[in-house]
Formats: C-alpha cells, structure tokens, sequence
C-alpha cells in the first residue's frame, strides 16, 4: 500500500462507552457544570432499566425556552420488552417521523410524527428508553427527546430561527445520558465556524464551549467518556480537507478555545473515527478521495492507536478496496463499509472483521452505509446477534434509500423500509420493546 497516503491517519469516535443509564428515574437537579458534577454524573443512574415498572411520563413542555436557555429533561422509567427494535428515521416531503421495527414481528410503530418538519441526528439512549433528535419548533431549530413508547415529547433547546439548512448540528449525547453537546452558529453574528455548546439535561444549563476563530474549528464526533468529546479540525477559508482529530475535556469548564488536545494527525474526506467498548481504543478508518469522480477509492486502513494517542496498529489495509465507515460492535469485532454510497468497489457492501484482523466476512452487497451515530447499539442489537444497515434503489436516476437487518452470522439480508424519491431514512439505534 501506499503509506503516504497514511501518513496522518487517524480518529476518534465515541463507539461506545457503556456506562450508566440515563437517570430512569429523573434528572438530577445541579446549579452549575462543574468537576464534581461532571466526575459523579456516571453513577447517576445505576439501577437497571428492566429492574423497574414502566410509569406514565410526567408533563412536559414542546414549546421552546427562552433564547439562549435550555430545559432539564423530564423523565420516567419503561420496563423494555424482549424482542429487539429498530429505531430509525423517516423524512417525507410533509413530515419527519420516528418509527421502531419489530424485527420478530415485522411490526412498524411510529414513535412520532413532526408535521413540516426534518428530524436528523436521532440517537438511541444507553439504556434504550429514550431518542434524542434535531428538528424545529414553530421555525427555530430545536434539541427534542422522547421516550421510546411515544410518551414525553419534550423540547430541551431552541436555536434562533433561521431560512434554510438547521443552524443546529452534530448533536452527540453522553454515554450516560446527562450530557449533550452541539453546533450552533455564533450568536454575535461573526463568521466563520460556529460555535460549541453543552447541554447539561439534568439542570438544562447551557454553556459555551468553544468559539472557534474564523479560520478553523471543530466538528463534533463521540463520546470519549463522561466528561471528553471527541471532535476533527476543519479550516473555513481554503480548500483544505477535515483533519486531526481533538479532544475536549468538559470537566475544565467554559470557553476552551486554546484547551483543547490533538490525540491524532490525520487528513482527508473520507475518513472515520471510533471508540472500543472499554474505552482504551481509537479506531481509525481513511480511505483515498478521486478527484475527478469525486467518490472513495482506494487504497484504505482501519488501524487502532491507545484513545488519547499513540502507536498505530494496523487492523486492515487494502490496495483495491475503499473503507469508508468503521463501527464498533463488541470488544473483538467491527464493521465496515467498502465503497460507500455512490462508490464503485470490487466486493462492495457491509463487512465485519476482529480487531486482531482475523475474521473477515462479507454480510452484505448492499450495505453501503451505517447508522452516523457511534455506539454500538447504533449498527448492532442489543443481544449481540443483528447488524442494522442502509443502502440504495438504483432506479435509473432516482435513489430510493432502503434500510436492512441480517444476522452477524451471515446469510440474506431483510429489507425493512425503504423510501420514495425525494425522501430519506437514517438508522438511529436498536432497543427492546
């Protein structure tokens, strides 16, 4: 291979770090984002979500709160069923919808339908009873989370209203769901990038994290821990790829710009970041970018290096196959694309390998992407044995985005949705119900 195109590989992401669950029963009440609150929010919910019987959701709010201001999460235990779920995305031209799939049923449930509106960044909580997502409240970008029955559709943040694209972005939850945090622009209207916010869920105090410069800044990833995130390094005023990749470590307060560390030198378009499930590990994935097609190419590597930096060590590398997307789904194996959306590979589709490299399998051709969230039970049941992936239609000039679950084992994938032209579907996460 051709090691200079690796020269600076390298990622983060927050695949996973198990830690505890979300307060199932309530937020905790914190006057402020300090060490201690940060240092102890793990223990916060440590009685298990199966061990409690399901009560009604409390009354909530799904209008925004003042400007500036967040809201603490209202909360209240589900007792979680047996059978394992698909959450997921549905984005027509009228609504944006959450849905569940039943995978022993076949069953769809919609979770909720938001008229006019596009849901994105939905990410399943750590303990499977909640969905955190990005959509709009009477026009202004918003932070909203509901349990996973329907119940307590409730809005945590608002942006300022604005035509066009969300001005809200790269939503990312704590492992253990007291923490979340996000891209906004800068609210004294400077250019350049926007701003890093910190949404504290159990006090729904909002804070700055980083006001970048207008020549660089930061795209959030995943969850390193508790109190550190993950993020890559862009420049805003010259056609230079992503690079790098950073972390910020919340527990040293507001206003980090000059605070924050680079654990890995790497740059590109087509690269990606990811976390072991004990937390010790960054996974890296990259592969080449055709210029002229503008499309993955190869050659490619997933490799690993120690989480806050270090020695590289190569877990697969290719000549003539394109990685795009790397997840971790256990403490032996990942997943990963080659080819992606709209490249063309030799053996294209979802594969997964063990971190020793040992163990490739191709599950399937039409695999072309994974869930955007970096947790395991994004792409992998919660039983261990199911992946869930998207792929595409190729009906002449449309591209109809279809989403699949198969075995880890191998064999046939199902199709479980699939879209028309001009709409979009995105996995979340998987749970029990």
């Amino acid at each position: 291979m051709h090691t200079h195109h690796f020269r600076h590989y390298l990622l983060s992401l927050l695949g996973c770090c198990f830690v505890v669950l979300f307060a199932a029963c309530g937020p905790h009440a914190a006057s402020s984002l300090n060490t201690n609150q940060l240092a102890t929010s793990a223990s916060q919910a440590s009685t298990g979500a199966n061990s409690r019987v399901t009560v009604a959701m409390p009354p909530t709010q799904t209008s925004c709160p003042p400007q500036g201001q967040g809201r603490a999460a209202v909360t209240a235990p589900l007792t979680l069923g047996t059978h394992q779920n698909i959450v997921y995305v549905y984005n027509t031209s009228t609504a944006g919808i959450l849905r569940r799939y039943d995978v022993s049923t076949g069953q769809k449930t919609t979770i909720v339908s938001l008229s006019n509106v596009a849901i994105s960044d939905a990410q399943v909580s750590t303990d499977g009873q909640y969905v955190l997502f990005l959509s709009k409240v009477s026009g202004q970008p918003a932070i909203q989370m509901i349990r996973m029955d329907g119940q307590g559709l409730q809005t945590l943040y608002c942006g300022s209203s604005k035509v066009g694209p969300p001005s809200t972005t790269n939503l990312v939850w704590s492992p253990n769901q007291q923490l979340a945090v996000f891209e906004e622009p800068n609210p004294g209207g400077a250019p350049g990038a926007p701003i890093v916010q910190l949404l504290n869920l159990s006090s729904g105090t909002v804070q700055t994290e980083i006001t970048p410069t207008n020549r660089s800044g930061y795209v959030l990833r995943a969850w390193l821990n508790n109190t550190e995130v993950y993020m890559t390094g862009y420049y805003t005023n010259q056609a230079a790829p992503p690079h790098d990749v950073f972390i910020l470590d919340l527990s040293k307060g507001p206003n980090q710009n000059n605070n924050t560390k680079q654990v890995a030198s790497i740059q590109g378009y087509d690269w990606d970041i990811n976390l072991t499930t004990d937390g010790s590990k960054l996974i890296l994935s990259q592969c080449s970018d055709d210029p002229q097609l503008d499309m993955p190419a190869a050659p490619s590597l997933i490799s690993s290096q120690p989480a806050t930096g270090g020695i590289l060590n190569v877990i697969y590398a290719s000549h003539v196959h394109a990685v795009t997307q790397a997840r971790i789904i256990s403490s032996t194996t990942l997943l990963f694309i080659l080819g992606g959306k709209f490249g063309i590979d030799p053996a294209p589709g979802l594969w997964k390998i063990n971190l020793d490299g040992n163990g490739l399998t191709h599950l399937t051709a039409d695999g072309r992407f994974l869930s955007n969230v970096h947790t395991p039970w994004s792409s992998l049941s919660r039983d261990g044995k199911l992946y869930a992936v998207g792929g595409y239609n190729y009906v002449g000039s449309q591209l109809p985005v279809k989403l699949l679950y198969g075995s880890l084992n191998g064999g046939a994938a199902t199709q479980f949705a699939i879209t028309n032209a001009g709409e979009d579907a995105q996995i979340a996460g998987w749970t029990t119900m």
